[in-house]
């Protein structure tokens, strides 16, 4: 049986309240008047494992249900599955827009079938409307989470639930969207949170903060058919970039997902760069808007002409907001008989970092997937506290300093050219 509204959120947001809330909205979906005979709503209550296909009932309900309602949280825009459910209501709906059938039942109103609510709090920058004037101001505020926390809310919260069941049920009737007929494979479906630049001008999708509140990845990984030839066994590398596993077989974790899961825990919202001749034109835009930038480098991909020319320029960017790691997968065979190449490699495409000691900025050999994602928090921990030191106390001679005592070291090592490294600027308070 199809569902009026397929209820998409993040496992890590899951909790009793999280519960309630569906139900809340389902009991209010089904008191509206003159409902057909659908299910008010669809949660699905269990986590999809990475490598795992669409659950059927799941895959059906993205294929049938009238409206998406989904919950917004720095752990919703972190997470590929959440991006894959946008993704396909967003097919559905520029389907339906495109629908000369649709101009003609609406008379070219343009439909309002996805319902972002803001589980915690409102973030600027947000381009699709979380409001409504019928909405208690608390949750504009705060969220929905903070509204249901407090006892004295509750007939705010109420009220929010009763106008937003209202709102799904006159969307659903006005631009009745038809079923999509098959699902593609999950590997399949993009995550529209995976490019939200591209996604939002074809569907206004809400872009995820900027500044002190974003952390954005570089994803250095060959393609498994790149490796052919040079490295053994590619195993792990599939697509390359993000979709890179560097700890196979002792840990599955896709390199993208480690990084998804540190920048939730930190509270900031993932956006991942793609690898491009335009590297320092995006790390120098990352420092203006004080954004924590980590470049995430597979040693064996560095073997590649092609992937250390892309980065060699960050050899010499001093930048606070910036860090390199290098998983180096000691469990495997392969690897450890290759570690002085590999190492070698770093040496000659890093030649000032591997020379200088570079602190938390440049760690070139994680040894085991519990290294990696520690190493990975902490730094990101670190950068993201300097930042906001940055703006509380600034220190104007701090990185001037760090640059200067940098480039002295690099000079008593043999290494020039130095004195064209790119400054650090000093964030100034917005």
């Amino acid at each position: 049986m199809p569902h009026w509204y397929f209820l998409s959120y993040a496992r890590l947001d899951k909790s009793e309240a999280l519960v309630k809330f569906h139900r809340d909205l389902a009991t209010q979906i089904r008191l509206q008047p003159n409902m057909p005979s659908v299910e008010a709503g669809f949660f699905d209550g269990e986590a999809i494992k990475v490598g795992d296909p669409w659950k059927e009932d799941l895959a059906d309900a993205l294929c049938t249900s009238r409206v998406l309602v989904s919950l917004c949280s720095p752990a919703y825009f972190n997470s590929d599955y959440c991006g894959k459910e946008y993704q396909v209501f967003v097919e559905r709906q520029e389907a339906f827009i495109r629908s000369r059938e649709r101009a003609r039942r609406t008379g070219g109103d343009t439909p309002r079938l996805i319902f972002p609510i803001f589980w915690g709090r409102p973030y600027e920058g947000f381009q699709l409307q979380y409001t409504d004037d019928g909405f208690p101001e608390l949750y504009g505020k705060e969220g929905l989470q903070y509204l249901m926390s407090l006892s004295s809310a509750s007939d705010a919260y109420t009220q929010f639930v009763r106008v937003l069941a209202t709102r799904l049920v006159a969307a659903g009737r006005a631009w009745p969207m038809e079923d999509l007929p098959n699902l593609r494979p999950l590997d399949q479906v993009p995550s529209a949170f995976r490019n939200p630049e591209r996604a939002a001008a074809a569907s206004q999708l809400p872009i995820r903060g900027t500044g002190r509140r974003s952390a954005k990845f570089i994803f250095v990984a060959a393609r498994s058919e790149e490796l052919n030839g040079i490295k053994p066994s590619v195993d792990g590398y599939m697509g390359g970039g993000g979709d890179w596993q560097p700890f196979l077989p002792d840990d599955e974790d896709p390199v993208f997902l480690v990084a998804q899961e540190a920048a939730t825990k930190l509270k900031l919202y993932f956006h991942e760069i793609p690898l491009t001749d335009n590297l320092e034109r995006d790390l120098q835009e990352a420092e203006r808007n004080h954004e924590i930038v980590m470049i995430i480098a597979d040693a064996w991909s560095l073997q590649l002409p092609g992937y250390r020319n892309l980065v060699r320029s960050y050899d010499r960017v001093t930048s606070l907001n910036c860090a390199l790691l290098v998983p180096v997968n000691e469990a495997e065979p392969e690897t450890i008989a290759n570690r002085d190449r590999l190492r070698q490699t770093l040496r000659e495409v890093f030649q000032y970092k591997t020379r200088i000691n570079q602190g938390i900025y440049f760690q070139d050999a994680l040894p085991s997937a519990g290294d990696f994602k520690t190493g990975l928090l902490t730094t990101m921990a670190q950068i993201q506290s300097d930042i906001i030191n940055s703006f509380s106390a600034p220190n104007p001679g701090g990185p001037a300093v760090q640059n200067e005592t940098l480039r002295r070291e690099a000079l008593e090592h043999g290494i020039s050219g130095l004195d064209q490294a790119p400054a650090v600027p000093v964030p100034t308070p917005e």
